[in-house]
């Protein structure tokens, strides 16, 4: 899936960096945090029960959380 793991960690991805106001979000977010993750930036959001409009949700045990925290470190 593009270089992602699977559908679940590719569409999450995509909606966060392809959304204007989302992607400034994790701007803001990598900006004011020394350690950023991507569940850091989830809580941050308030998308802890959240989905993509795909109906994706943001926090889920399919997500590859290493890399989803190499695609927010790697914004900076």
């Amino acid at each position: 899936m593009n270089g992602w793991k699977n559908y679940a960690t590719w569409n999450v991805a995509l909606w966060i960096n392809n959304e204007e106001p989302l992607y400034r979000q994790m701007l803001d977010y990598i900006q004011t945090t020394e350690n950023p993750t991507y569940k850091g930036l989830i809580q941050y959001l308030g998308f802890e029960s959240s989905r993509t409009p795909d109906h994706v949700n943001y926090i889920s045990n399919s997500l590859d959380y290493r890399a989803l925290d190499a695609m927010v470190v790697e914004s900076r």
